[in-house]
């Protein structure tokens, strides 16, 4: 009886050398490393999809010396605007603030067709004072819908920067 046989107990040393063999080529080397590999990506993927479609508020001192914000998608368009200026900027980041807090739970959107046959949505507090418009007409009202909803499940996470200019 050779060593590896009494170690093993019935398995001869040959057994074990080609069963070895097999798990280091099909199972341990590949197949491991594609079950661990696979999900890995999967996560990057969804991590990159995920900052792909980070909102982000951005925020800046108009003309009339007033400060405001916008919220941009990830494909950089204007989504929501502050629909007002504000003559402090701590007002302004109050309402950036309470945008992301109580967007998809407290604050009402409420959208409607505008004189151009356009729909669109305003944001208001629960006092009835409008803190955000959308950022342009929607030719259909399913678009004006997502856009609210891209903001509801969005706003908590978006980023909030200084605009590089107006």
């Amino acid at each position: 009886m050779t060593a590896t046989e009494s170690r093993c107990g019935l398995f001869p040393r040959t057994f074990l050398g080609v069963a070895g063999l097999i798990l280091a080529v099909g199972v341990g080397v590949g197949a491991s490393s594609a079950a661990f590999a696979a999900p890995q990506a999967a996560a990057r993927a969804k991590a990159r999809a995920q900052a792909g479609r980070t909102l982000r508020f951005e925020t800046f001192q108009d003309r009339g010396e007033e400060y405001r914000w916008r919220l941009r998608s990830s494909n950089g368009q204007v989504i929501a605007t502050s629909g007002q200026g504000y003559k402090d900027k701590r007002d302004r980041d109050s309402a950036i603030e309470r945008i992301r807090k109580d967007a998809a739970t407290k604050l009402k959107f409420e959208s409607f067709e505008d004189n151009a046959k356009a729909y669109r949505w305003r944001l208001k507090a629960s006092n009835g004072q409008v803190i955000a418009t959308s950022g342009q007409g929607y030719k259909d009202k399913r678009d004006c819908e997502h856009a609210i909803d891209v903001i509801k499940k969005g706003a908590a996470n978006a980023r909030v920067e200084e605009a590089k200019e107006e």
